[in-house]
């Protein structure tokens, strides 16, 4: 998901103003989701931003910062659905 995050256009703001589209006729599917990346990469220490910064790098030494930079790329995202009043669901 950071992947996509970082390599789309408009990066989490793009993301969200799609989601924000589908979730007009899947509601509670978006919202789930939304609610799993919460909880997935809500800090930087999250399972989400750790794994994500593993695929990321390969030295040690670089994970935290992969790992916040993680948290930051789906917090945005995140950030940007909450202003579209997009709803997340706690898992």
């Amino acid at each position: 998901m950071v992947y996509v995050i970082r390599h789309t256009p408009g990066r989490g703001t793009a993301i969200a103003e799609r989601l924000h589209i589908h979730a007009q006729r899947h509601t509670e599917i978006v919202a789930r989701s939304l609610g799993l990346l919460h909880r997935d990469f809500s800090t930087a220490d999250a399972i989400g931003s750790r794994r994500a910064a593993a695929f990321a790098v390969t030295a040690d030494a670089e994970l935290d910062d992969a790992a916040a930079d993680s948290h930051g790329f789906v917090d945005d995202l995140l950030r940007a659905g909450t202003r579209l009043g997009l709803r997340q669901i706690d898992t």
